[in-house]
């Protein structure tokens, strides 16, 4: 009769029932019991609580496949909460990744997760780390994922702080996030008049088009408020500039799609002619987006990696309000 025990889909129960989901690192058996007592729902073992804390040793890729198998037997033995392990880069090439896999498998572990470093791994936290191009890591996940005797079984990928941040800003690449600002230029500039503007707008409608801009995962019900608050500006510089028709093609655009839509303009439509009129190449929209995230990104890693937990963050600003504005040669 075949087993229907599978750690993995206790591991994905786990992240279901609890959100975020806290993984308790755990270097052995011991402290696994404990965690269990305590009512965690899932165990984490790390490369550092194998190589400090069982063999005395800093986390410099100086731990091997068994090492860490023995200590995952050690842990599944003693408790039947999931275990997640790390696997640090997977202990070799595609075929010792996938002889990793198999055995983190028989060994009882939920899953694993494999980091983006060249072989001569080190600690996360230590400088003078190196990294594999995007297509071998690809090839690291692959050669993981194709050696799972359990569907269930969880493969993730982890990466550092450099990583993370090169991440968000690729999401970015692209017309559906960070380009919208781009392309919602690039609609308005088409245009001499609203009513112009009004009739084209009615036809991509018709045509089931993608009008970038507008919409938001969030503000549905409600508008955006920062997009009121940059509509004004845009008003504002627009008189200031003589910029009112590119103002008014916008403000035609915008109660065009709420009134066959429903949509609400959200913070990249009105952003758009705003930049523009700043002088502002459209190209530079995004980056532009960037540069003000970056910091809010870091803040975000810092935070998760000092709680250790995984986390949606939040953000409320506690820093100075706001100061009258100094031109810079007088600064």
């Amino acid at each position: 009769m075949k087993n229907s025990y599978s750690p993995g889909k206790l591991l994905r129960t786990a992240v279901d029932a609890e959100k975020p989901l806290q993984v308790i690192g755990v270097p052995n058996a011991f402290t696994a019991i404990m965690a269990e007592k305590t009512g965690f729902r899932a165990l984490y073992l790390s490369g550092a609580g194998v190589a400090n804390g069982t063999l005395g040793l800093p986390d410099l890729g100086v731990t091997t496949l068994g090492d860490v198998q023995e200590q995952v037997r050690r842990i599944t033995g003693a408790s039947l909460l999931p275990l997640l392990v790390d696997i640090d880069t997977g202990f070799g090439g595609w075929l010792m990744i996938g002889r990793t896999v198999r055995e983190m498998i028989l060994a009882g572990a939920a899953g694993v997760h494999l980091e983006d470093q060249s072989p001569n791994k080190r600690c996360g936290h230590r400088t003078g780390k190196t990294l594999v191009t995007a297509g071998e890591m690809v090839d690291r996940i692959k050669a993981a994922v194709d050696a799972r005797s359990d569907p269930d079984f969880r493969i993730m990928a982890r990466t550092d702080y450099y990583s993370a941040i090169t991440a968000a800003i690729g999401t970015l690449k692209g017309p559906l996030h960070g380009g919208a600002n781009e392309e919602a230029m690039k609609l308005i500039d088409r245009f001499e008049t609203p009513d112009e503007a009004e009739q084209e707008i009615l036809r991509m409608l018709e045509r089931k088009e993608r009008i970038m801009g507008f919409g938001h995962r969030v503000y549905k019900e409600k508008p955006d408020p920062r997009s009121d608050i940059i509509k004004a500006w845009s008003k504002r510089i627009a008189e200031a500039t003589g910029h009112e028709l590119l103002y008014q093609v916008s403000e035609r655009i915008e109660e065009v799609v709420m009134r066959d839509k429903g949509l609400f303009a959200n913070v990249d439509f009105y952003s758009a002619s705003l930049y523009h009129m700043c002088g502002i190449p459209t190209t530079m929209f995004t980056p532009l987006f960037v540069f003000a995230r970056a910091a809010g990104w870091s803040a975000h890693i810092i935070a998760q990696r000092t709680t250790g937990r995984l986390i949606r963050p939040t953000a409320e600003y506690i820093g100075p309000k706001p100061r009258k504005f100094v031109p810079i040669e007088k600064r």
